[in-house]
């Protein structure tokens, strides 16, 4: 019998309890020695029925309270800001989970992977057990994902204006179709449309994507606010990078299809992490000038998203509609309603 996504998760949180109890029970014994239960008890509140039993016995909403409540006292000499952040996210996916709410297999694939993540960070022996539910939920993303939606495009030589009413000449050698012909576009997560730099052509942008694994493309705008929707990409997303809107406001085109990946470093600044984003290498940096990037306005650096894989669809000449709006990553479904 196949198990669900909210047995996945439930799973998770179970195995999480596991690996979590004796990591945590130790660093409040290491910092506090005898007062352990007392202080404990006061970072999550009396009220709590869980504070009468001892620290390893704990389920895991109150292993992650405590986690979070003691953060800069315990915690922050042994754990990072990466670490900091999954125990938010974690504690958002527990609450969700008790409060029956469903779970998509991707939110299922992200919750499973960041409890192995945090697992990992304290070297519990969970982790191998857990790897193989976030494998599975991972080969049942990748064939959703997998299935494809049908783009309706009009080729261009049948834009024709209705005062183009003069017949070709005899000796035309292109046709002028006036039925829509249909491609085929792999669904994506994500949709993020690349306008041109001031010298960069789409076969430029492709070879660097393909070389250097990133996609050039900024976490804050010049107003100094967070780009939109930036925070939410995750490793294995994947992105559907288009290209056009220049001076001309040429049409947007599929040029490539990427796999997010994860960053050894994620760019973590100030109270914002994000996942799917680095800092590119500095040696990189007379590269993209000579092709008029510009750094983040705000960080004062090259940043980018990390691509494990990339495929080539730009032999898919059909134009793509870019919603309303100045966003340049929308999510899927908003492209392609």
């Amino acid at each position: 019998m196949s198990t669900t996504n909210r047995e996945s998760v439930a799973k998770a949180m179970d195995l999480l309890r596991q690996g979590l109890g004796p990591f945590v029970a130790r660093q409040f014994g290491n910092t506090y020695k005898e007062r352990a239960p007392a202080e404990a008890r006061r970072y999550v509140g009396e009220g709590r029925p869980l504070p009468s039993k001892p620290i390893i016995e704990w389920d895991a909403a109150g292993l992650l309270k405590l986690l979070w409540e003691a953060w800069n006292d315990v915690f922050r000499s042994v754990l990072g800001p990466a670490e900091r952040g999954l125990v938010r996210e974690l504690r958002d996916v527990r609450n969700k989970w008790a409060h029956q709410e469903p779970f998509s297999n991707n939110d299922a694939c992200r919750a499973v992977d960041s409890a192995l993540r945090l697992l990992r960070a304290v070297s519990a022996p969970q982790v191998k057990e857990l790897e193989e539910t976030w494998r599975e939920l991972l080969r049942l993303l990748l064939e959703e994902q997998e299935s494809s939606v049908e783009l309706r495009v009009t080729d261009a030589l049948a834009e024709r204006s209705a005062a183009a009413a003069v017949k070709p000449s005899p000796d035309a050698t292109k046709p002028y179709p006036d039925k829509e012909t249909r491609v085929t576009l792999p669904k994506c997560d994500w949709v993020y449309f690349a306008v041109p730099a001031k010298g960069c052509g789409s076969d430029a942008l492709k070879d660097f994507v393909a070389k250097e694994k990133i996609i050039v493309a900024h976490v804050y705008n010049k107003n100094k606010l967070r780009m939109p929707l930036v925070q939410y990409l995750r490793a294995r997303d994947r992105i559907l990078l288009v290209y056009g809107g220049g001076r001309k406001h040429e049409p947007y085109h599929a040029l490539l299809r990427c796999t997010i990946g994860a960053p050894a470093e994620p760019l973590v600044n100030r109270q914002h992490r994000f996942d799917a984003f680095l800092y590119i290498d500095k040696s990189l940096n007379e590269y993209l000038k000579k092709n008029r990037y510009d750094p983040d306005p705000v960080l004062m650096e090259f940043t980018g998203i990390s691509v494990s894989e990339s495929q080539d669809l730009s032999h898919i000449t059909g134009p793509i509609q870019k919603p309303k709006g100045i966003n340049t990553l929308w999510r899927w479904e908003k492209v392609f309603v």
